[in-house]
């Protein structure tokens, strides 16, 4: 078995970790209203000055409509992981991350476009790092990925630092290809292929494992 398959093993879950893909009929975990709160979690003044968007104009770069409806309504409709943390026996979501959209017509060479995003209290934690290395897992085991690619604004540097941890590379940078503002603006593409995630993986999982024997 290998790194990946094993994390899928414990229900993709490290700890109080885990990623669960959103499913409305489970209301124990996801009680009603859950992707609305989620969704005003992302957005408003706190992050930024800006209109009150928060990051969703980053986290859903080049979308038109970031009104409420709207990306609740895409959210349930593209395998929502949510990236959360289990208190008290209540799964608290930290951020969420899903597919776009799948390339390839085959179950043996299919890759996929997927975004994510966190709340604030949880960027550059801990919890941070080992929740996106479990969603990151279970999208490619679930959809049985040979590859996963990102797109972003060029000025994310943010986000190009942290998926580097992973194992993403940058590809190249396209002119005119995102809206913002009602204008075209550039967009960076970026790609992550399986191998080198589960060498990165069992290299995190060794490192962790040697932390803990050395306490």
């Amino acid at each position: 078995m290998g790194i990946l398959e094993a994390i899928k093993a414990d229900g993709y879950r490290i700890g109080p970790l885990q990623a669960i893909v959103y499913d409305r009929r489970k209301t124990d975990i996801f009680p009603p209203g859950f992707l609305s709160r989620l969704y005003f979690q992302f957005r408003g003044n706190r992050y930024s000055k800006g209109d009150g968007d928060g990051i969703l104009s980053v986290f859903f770069c080049g979308m038109n409509d970031l009104s409420h409806d709207a990306i609740v309504d895409f959210w349930l409709h593209h395998a929502t992981s949510i990236l959360g943390v289990w208190k008290d026996g209540v799964f608290e979501p930290a951020g969420c991350l899903f597919p776009t959209f799948v390339i390839g017509a085959g179950e043996d060479e299919r890759a996929a476009y997927a975004g994510y995003a966190f709340i604030r209290p949880y960027w550059g934690s801990q919890e941070e790092e080992v929740l996106a290395m479990i969603g990151i897992t279970q999208l490619f085991v679930e959809m049985n990925l040979t590859a996963l690619h990102g797109q972003r604004f060029i000025e994310n540097d943010a986000t190009a630092k942290f998926m580097a941890r992973f194992g993403f590379r940058d590809l190249c940078t396209l002119p005119n290809q995102l809206n913002r503002g009602g204008k075209l603006v550039p967009m960076t593409i970026s790609t992550l292929e399986r191998s080198t995630f589960e060498s990165i993986v069992e290299r995190m999982v060794l490192e962790a494992y040697r932390g803990k024997k050395s306490e």
